[in-house]
């Protein structure tokens, strides 16, 4: 009995290691290239991302009378886009990793104004600001060559994304 059982286990080992054999012989020529990530090109690793204001304009408005006031003033604000990058694609993929688009390509300014109205209640103060919001960030731009690093340089991005105006109370 233990004999018909060494017999089987020994079958059972037998065939099955013919069969690993067997089917490494079979592998495709394709599977015997030489194996890399294709990918070439920049990738933008954000470190730190901050959104803010940039005021071009402001002015305190007082109303000393007793109806509201309304008063427009013709403002005039800056878009504009800088970098420390290698070139202007690398800039493209840090506005696409921060994910807020650019109103200017890179190192583009623009003066543009506008009249704005604000209304001021009676008897109060307010300070009228116009400007931009803004987003700076900065990281590392790095260059892969077959999926390997090839090369890392710490860089920084300023650029506007659009207008901005208030008015707070005094």
């Amino acid at each position: 009995m233990i004999k018909n059982q060494v017999k089987r286990l020994s079958l059972v080992v037998f065939t099955t290691l013919v069969m690993v054999f067997s089917n490494a012989m079979f592998v495709a020529a394709d599977d015997l290239t030489p194996r890399y990530d294709p990918y070439r090109g920049w990738e933008y690793h954000m470190s730190t991302m901050n959104r803010g204001l940039d005021i071009d304009w402001s002015h305190t408005h007082r109303n000393p009378g007793s109806t509201t006031d309304t008063v427009t003033h013709s403002v005039t604000r800056t878009q504009s886009s800088h970098a420390s990058v290698s070139s202007s694609a690398s800039f493209n993929t840090m506005v696409a990793e921060v994910g807020v688009g650019t109103e200017v390509g890179l190192g583009q300014s623009r003066s543009i104004t506008t009249s704005i109205t604000y209304t001021i209640p009676p008897y109060t103060t307010y300070k009228l600001r116009h400007g931009s919001r803004e987003v700076k960030t900065s990281g590392y731009e790095v260059y892969y060559d077959r999926g390997i690093e090839v090369k890392r340089n710490w860089v920084s991005g300023e650029w506007t994304y659009s207008g901005y105006s208030d008015k707070i109370k005094r």
